[in-house]
C-alpha cells in the first residue's frame, strides 16, 4: 500500500478511536494517553515524532510532507501499528475491556476494509 494510503487509513483509524473514546475519558485524559503511547512508540520509530496530538485529535500531517530522511512504507506501517497497539494496551490497563474492546472492533473493521 502506498505511503499516502497508509497515512489516510491511520488518520481514519485515529479519528474513529477519538470519537469512541473522548466521550468516556474526556479530551485531556485521552490526549495524555495518546501522548504517552506516542512517546513509547517513538523509542522504536523515531519518525513518529512528526505526529502531533492536538485538542481535536491526532495529526499525521507532517508525515505527508517530503523529508530529508524518507521512511519506507514498511516502517511507516509498522510504526503506526506500534503506536495504535501501544495506545490500546494503555486503554486496556486503564479502562479495562469495555473501551479497549470497542477500539479493537474499530481497528479490526479498518484492517478488514483495507485488505478488501
Amino acid at each position: 500500500m502506498p505511503s499516502f494510503e497508509i497515512i489516510q487509513t491511520y488518520e481514519k483509524l485515529f479519528q474513529g478511536i477519538w470519537v469512541k473514546t473522548v466521550p468516556t475519558l474526556g479530551v485531556t485524559s485521552f490526549a495524555a494517553m495518546l501522548e504517552r503511547a506516542l512517546f513509547v512508540a517513538q523509542q522504536k520509530y523515531l519518525f513518529l515524532s512528526k505526529i502531533k496530538v492536538r485538542s481535536d485529535g491526532v495529526s499525521l500531517d507532517e508525515l505527508k510532507k517530503p523529508s530529508l530522511e524518507p521512511v519506507s512504507e514498511a516502517d511507516l506501517e509498522n510504526g503506526l501499528r506500534e503506536y495504535v497497539t501501544t495506545l490500546v494496551s494503555i486503554l486496556a490497563k486503564i479502562m479495562g475491556e469495555v473501551i479497549s474492546g470497542e477500539v479493537k472492533k474499530l481497528i479490526d473493521s479498518m484492517v478488514i476494509a483495507k485488505t478488501l
